[in-house]
């Protein structure tokens, strides 16, 4: 074991020790100051994003400190709705806690609430974290698609839930 890796045991052990509440619940626009430093630098969402009729956008709470965000989008694709489990973001002391584990359920029971059986995500295909976080919780490969970013090809991952 390394020694970060030695520091994440400690951190995690801490964690389940002294179970620290964890709460879920909606963003507030005041939350936005915390969440822009989060984002990728070439994410155009800003905070209008908190206060978009299609999108539910959650955060994970320390107490009163905000530890994760996520949004479920929903989109009009010809006849249909498709709901996307977009920006899931946890911050750097909390990852590996369970805290984007459950800020994904949340997303997957308001998708099932709102009567719908399909849930989707983009995802790089280099953040392999992430990439198994979404197998874990029943999400497969649908297909990849390369983005340009930075002047570069991206390969992400678009995976697709079946809820139910």
């Amino acid at each position: 074991m390394i020694l970060s890796d030695i520091l994440r045991f400690i951190h995690f052990s801490f964690y389940k020790l002294f179970k620290p509440e964890i709460t879920i619940g909606e963003a507030k626009i005041s939350d936005w100051k915390t969440l822009r430093p989060w984002l990728d630098p070439q994410s155009q969402q800003d905070e209008n994003a908190l206060t978009a009729p299609n999108c539910t956008n959650l955060v994970a709470r320390h107490g009163k400190k905000i530890v994760g965000f996520v949004q479920l989008l929903r989109l009009k694709n010809k006849n249909t709705d498709e709901l996307w489990l977009n920006s899931l973001l946890v911050g750097r002391s909390y990852r590996r806690l369970g805290i984007g584990t459950l800020l994904s359920n949340a997303v997957i029971g308001l998708t099932v609430q709102e009567g719908q059986n399909i849930l989707r995500l983009r995802v790089r295909e280099s953040n392999k974290p992430a990439v198994q976080l979404y197998i874990k919780l029943g999400f497969g490969t649908e297909k990849s698609e390369y983005f340009k970013q930075n002047e570069k090809n991206v390969k992400w991952l678009i995976m697709k839930k079946v809820c139910s």
